[in-house]
């Protein structure tokens, strides 16, 4: 529908042209067209609007690709935190949805506040299931099957 709407569009434009033309400078107000070079530059134009659409579905699929990671990032870190911060959380959501400035800056702060101390929470646990992992796996040096005689 698009391409008649222009084909449309492009006729009109060479009658008015060739309308003018005809005015002033004493030409026929008809424009002749060269239906070889037309028809060669349609199908340049389907090509080019193909290749262009290709690009914009490449890169919608892209963007969705990275959206959908990056949510899956805030699940995975909402999953970390403990209830009381994502309590905190939904507060400030709801004063900043109300416009109330003084107590989103507050509930912003604690929140903030909240979130590095659960992650650090989070990662002293991380730590110690991975030291308590090191000293299951390494055991004596004689019995390990990966070390090599000297």
């Amino acid at each position: 529908m698009g391409s008649d709407y222009r084909l449309l569009r492009a006729r009109f434009c060479f009658l008015k042209k060739g309308e003018k033309a005809s005015k002033f400078k004493k030409r026929s107000p008809r424009t002749t067209i060269n239906c070889d070079l037309f028809s060669s530059l349609v199908g340049c134009c389907k090509d080019a609007v193909a290749d262009n659409i290709d690009e914009e579905y490449d890169q919608l699929i892209q963007h969705l690709h990275v959206s959908a990671m990056k949510a899956e990032r805030s699940k995975v870190t909402k999953r970390r935190l403990s209830p009381e911060t994502l309590e905190l959380i939904h507060q400030h959501g709801i004063e900043r949805a109300a416009g109330n400035r003084e107590l989103t800056f507050e509930l912003a702060k604690q929140c903030r506040q909240a979130i590095k101390e659960d992650l650090k929470e989070r990662r002293a646990v991380v730590m110690v299931e991975a030291a308590g992992w090191e000293k299951h796996s390494q055991g004596p040096a004689e019995a390990s099957p990966i070390t090599r005689p000297r």
